[in-house]
C-alpha cells in the first residue's frame, strides 16, 4: 500500500486540523487552567499530542531504518520501552502484567482491543515519554501541533513504494499493528482526547 493511496495518513492531517479548531479561540490562560484537581488542562492535553507525536514518528523512523537495512521490519516493544497502561495498575507492577497482556493479544479481536484501549470509559495512564508539561506558550503547541501532520507526511514521501503492511509494531498494550493499523490508531487516539478538549472547553465557559 503505497504512500500516494494512503488514506490513513490524510485523516492524520484532517483529525489535527480538527483538534486545532476545537482550541482557535482559546487564550493562554484558557490553556492553563484546570477545571479540576488531577485533571489535564486543555493545554496539557495538547503537549499529550504534541508528545505522542514525536513517540509515533520514533516508532515509524525505526520501523523505515530497519526495512531500508533488510533487516526484518519488526519492532517489538514492552512496558519498559513505553509504559502506557490501562486502569489502575501501578506502573511498577507492569513487567508482570506483561505476560498476561501478550495472552489477551493473542485471543481478543483486534476490534475488541482497540475499543478497550480508545475507551475514555476505561482510565488510561499515559506513558511517561508522553506526560504534558504544563505551561507551555501556546504559540509553542500551535507550531508543534501544526508540525505534527507534516512530519509524519514527509517520513512517509521518503518510503512512497514501500508496502506498509509489511511493518509491524507490537506492544503488549497494543498488541500487532503494522503501520497502515498504526496510523488508524493514532487518529483513533487523537479523536478520543477531542471529545476530551470539548469537554474541558465547555466546562471552561460555565
Amino acid at each position: 500500500m503505497p504512500h500516494t493511496k494512503l488514506k490513513e495518513l490524510s485523516a492524520v492531517r484532517t483529525t489535527r486540523s480538527r483538534t486545532m479548531d476545537l482550541v482557535e479561540a482559546l487564550e493562554q490562560d484558557d490553556l492553563d487552567s484546570p477545571v479540576r484537581p488531577g485533571v489535564w488542562s486543555v493545554g496539557e492535553v495538547l503537549d499529550h499530542l504534541v508528545l505522542s507525536d514525536l513517540v509515533y514518528s520514533r516508532e515509524i523512523e525505526e520501523l523505515f531504518r530497519l526495512k531500508a537495512s533488510g533487516a526484518r521490519p519488526y519492532l517489538r516493544r514492552d512496558f519498559s520501552d513505553i509504559d502506557a497502561a490501562i486502569l489502575f495498575i501501578p506502573k511498577v507492577l507492569l513487567p508482570i502484567a506483561e505476560i498476561p497482556f501478550n495472552i489477551m493479544n493473542v485471543f481478543l479481536p483486534r476490534a475488541v482491543r482497540n475499543f478497550v484501549i480508545s475507551s475514555r470509559l476505561i482510565p488510561a495512564q499515559a506513558p511517561e515519554v508522553a506526560k504534558p508539561r504544563p505551561g507551555r506558550p501556546l504559540e509553542s503547541l500551535w507550531e508543534d501541533l501544526k508540525a505534527g501532520p507534516d512530519h509524519m507526511e514527509q517520513l512517509f514521501s521518503g518510503q512512497p513504494e514501500m508496502d506498509y503492511t509489511e511493518c509491524i509494531h507490537y506492544h503488549p498494550l497494543l498488541g500487532e499493528n503494522n503501520l497502515v493499523e498504526l496510523l488508524r490508531f493514532i487518529t483513533n487516539h487523537e479523536a478520543v482526547h477531542q471529545k476530551q478538549i470539548e469537554e474541558l472547553v465547555a466546562a471552561l465557559r460555565n
